[in-house]
């Protein structure tokens, strides 16, 4: 992974998914931007360290991303 870069994977598809998905992803990428996923990351480790005394736990960029990505898939409320 480049920093400051989020690669996006998806599954081949039809024509007409593979345009709703790119609306998806551009409309995801206009309220989640990078400084957004950055802070999350931050957080999400200085949590782990800080309050459960967790100093092992690391996630990344791309693991927000996926994790975004997943709850967006499954429809959670």
């Amino acid at each position: 992974m480049v920093p400051g870069v989020i690669e996006i994977h998806q599954i081949d598809s039809d024509d007409d998914e593979d345009e709703d998905s790119k609306v998806g992803i551009r409309d995801f990428l206009l309220f989640w931007t990078l400084e957004i996923i950055s802070d999350i990351t931050e957080q999400t480790n200085l949590y782990a360290r800080r309050d459960k005394n967790d100093h092992s736990f690391m996630v990344t960029e791309e693991d927000i991303c996926q994790f975004l990505g997943l709850i967006l898939i499954s429809g959670y409320p």
